[in-house]
This record gives structure tokens, sequence and C-alpha cells, in this order.
């Protein structure tokens, strides 16, 4: 029996700078909240015969997810300098296993079972049934039903917390447009019921998949731009040296929603040196149920692709890429309504139908030695421009990322 036990933490802070009124230089927030995940995890794994092999996996999980930060809802009528930082924890567990079971030499099953126990949300229980089918030596067909469980994060359901929304630079829109997200304690966990049907084909310097998929949302978590202002809380400095209310954002669950789509993917060895690969995804996204019943998903575009080239350049140890990635067009209602686009309107509500886009990005690897190579990259290549006030959203401009992996 082979056992696994691990500990990991992840720590998160946001410090933000606000300029003064005369908007000659930037002041620290006095809030900087801070969010810690613990994860303890520890799995063992056996094999053995009975009717066909077995690989059978079992084990636990804990989740600890810790926030310090103050609690503006709470301490509203308290003066800036006065207010405290609080600390909000929540507890999650799990039990989970899953066997595979290679019922022949061309086909394997595999069962799995999560049971979660959520502070808050009390017992989950998630199956999952998985086949694959190796058909031929270069033909592999899978295909499964899943379910799924997520829950909202601390953020979201501790009672009187807000935090700032709006994207990068909101405070210079015109007008200034920034948010602040509420705590919603009356959040419902998101479920989700997953099908899948794919096929993989292999050849020598080739390989092709495609995959259908549907799923099938309860309680689905979606966000809205109430247009109120938040009238207990702090107001923001704006670009033009006026002060403005944060807008409300409301997180909410959208009774039922589905998606079914279409992967496709594939890789080709051009040359010895020159390899590409490429994906597309097709997906159509609907709210069954709530006020913007007949809307898609927010940030569910109908289309996305993606083209890639590596080369394995004659210098020795130098390898270039350079990728280009298409974001289709998609219809945006609450939240995501900006300035750009175009209007339409679905079961009497509102939205904005936004162009699709298309970001490059090049990169550049150079091994060192045997135990380094030097990382550089240009993403957004082109300065493609995404605004908050035009789209709903921001995407970062052109931008140098630069980085040294080490192997000991």
């Amino acid at each position: 029996m082979e056992t696994d036990i691990s500990l990991s933490q992840e720590i998160g802070e946001r410090t933000t700078f606000d300029r003064d009124e005369l908007g000659a230089e930037y002041i620290k927030n006095l809030r900087s909240p801070e969010i810690r995940n613990t994860v303890l995890d520890a799995k063992a794994s056996k094999p053995f015969n009975w009717h066909g092999q077995h690989q059978l996996t079992f084990g636990a999980q804990f989740i600890r997810t810790t926030l310090h930060d103050q609690n503006p809802g709470a301490q509203a009528d308290l003066p800036d300098d006065q207010r405290y930082d609080e600390k909000f924890t929540v507890d999650q567990w799990a039990l989970y296993a899953e066997d595979e079971w290679r019922l022949r030499d061309d086909f394997a099953l595999t069962l799995g079972m999560r049971y979660s126990d959520h502070e808050h949300y009390g017992e989950q229980v998630n199956p999952r049934i998985y086949g694959v089918w190796n058909a031929s030596p270069s033909l592999t067909i899978k295909g499964g039903v899943s379910t799924g469980y997520r829950a909202p994060d601390i953020r979201t359901i501790t009672p009187g917390y807000a935090y700032t929304t709006g994207g990068s630079g909101c405070s210079s829109n015109t007008p200034p447009s920034c948010g602040v997200i509420l705590g919603n304690p009356d959040l419902e966990p998101e479920e989700t019921t997953n099908i899948e049907i794919g096929a993989m084909y292999e050849a020598d310097n080739f390989t092709l998949s495609a995959t259908a998929f549907h799923t099938k949302f309860k309680n689905k978590l979606q966000q809205i731009n109430t247009g109120d202002p938040w009238l207990d809380g702090p107001q923001y400095l704006g670009s033009d040296g006026n002060r403005y209310d944060y807008v409300i954002y409301r997180n909410f669950n959208v009774d039922r929603a589905e998606i079914t789509g279409l992967e496709l993917a594939g890789d080709w060895s051009i040359t010895p040196s020159l390899s590409a690969r490429a994906s597309y995804t097709y997906t159509d996204s609907e709210q069954k149920t709530g006020d913007f019943a007949g809307f898609p998903l927010a940030r569910t575009p109908e289309h996305m692709a993606s083209l890639r080239f590596d080369w394995v350049t004659p210098v020795d140890g130098l390898d270039t890429w350079i990728s280009a990635n298409y974001h289709g067009s998609e219809i945006a209602s609450g939240l995501r309504i900006g300035d750009d686009g175009r209007e339409v309107e679905i079961n009497g509500q509102t939205g904005q139908k936004y162009a699709p886009y298309t970001t490059v990005d090049l990169g550049v690897n150079y091994r060192i030695n045997e135990n380094a190579t030097l990382n550089a990259a240009i993403y957004n290549v082109l300065n493609k421009e995404i605004r908050e006030e035009e789209f709903r959203t921001v995407e970062e401009g052109r931008r140098l990322w630069l980085g040294l992996t080490t192997n000991f």
C-alpha cells in the first residue's frame, strides 16, 4: 500500500494605496485583507485483483479558510482610525474513495465517491463514474457522468463584509465606476451534474481529440451590479478630484442553468524542431430561471480558440514560441453591461453583446545549464486594450515576464 500525506498553506494579502485630496501622493489604505487557505490531505492507494485489476484510492481532506480584515458593514459607524481587524474562519472536510477497475485489457471503469461536510452548508455526497476504452492502439474513447459541489467563498457569505471591485483603475474611468461586493449569508452552494464523451486519435506525428459536454447547474453562483450606492461605507476619490459612493454588487444564485459544448484540440510535430498546438471550444450556455432567464452565463463566450507554435532553434538550449488567443463575442447581463457593444433584449431584459478580440504572446526559454533555465515572455504584444468601462472586465496590456527555473 502506498500512502501520502501533505500539508499546504496559501496566503494572499491585498494592500492598496489611495490618492490624497490634492492628488499629490498616495496614502496606504488602513485595510489590508489577508486570506489563508490551509489544506491537510491524507490518502492511500492499494492494487488488488477481483474479477479484474483494481487500483483503489481512498483518503481524507481538511480545509480551513481564514480571513483577517475589517468588517465594514459591522463597523460602519466607527471612525477610520478606530476600525479593527476581525478574524473569520470557515472549516470543511471530506472523505473520498476511487476505484479504477480494469475489466479488460482495453477497458477501465472508474467509480468514485466524495462525502463533504461544510461548516455552513452541512453534508454533501458526490458520486462519479467514468469509462476509458482503448478501441485500437491509436484510438481512445472515454466518457462519464460526475457531480460537483462548490461552496461560496468566505468573503461572499460573511455578514456585513464588503470588498471592492470594478477593475483596475476604476477610479479613473469616466465616470468613475468602483463597486463594492457585500457578503450574503443566504447564498446556497453551487451543484453540478456533468456528462461528457470524447475521443482521441494518436498518430506518429499528430494527436487529435474531441469532447462533447453538457453541464446542469443548480444554484449557479452569479453576480449583478445593482446600480445602488453604498451609503453605509466610505467614499472613494475619483481621478477628477471628486468623491463618489461605491456601487453595490450582489452575489446571487440562479436556480437552474445549463451549458452544452464541444472541445477540439490537436498537436502536430511539423518537423523535429517545429510543432503546433491548436484548440477550439464552442459553448452554448443559458440561465433557465431568474431575472435573466434566457441569457448566457456571465463570462461565457460562445467561441474560444488558440494557436501556438514552438520552435527549437539551432542555438543550443534556446527555444521560442508564439501564440494567439481568440475570445469570441459574448452577451452580458447584469454585472457586465458596459458602454461598448450592441444592445440586445431577451425576455424583456436588456443586455449587451460585445465584439470578439484576439491577443498575441511571444516567449523564449534559454537553458543555461542542466540545472537552470531562463524564461522570458511578452504578453499581449499588440497591446490590445480591454477596458472596464467598455467590457465590464479588464485585460492587462502589453507586459514583460521574466523567470528563472532551477532544478536541484
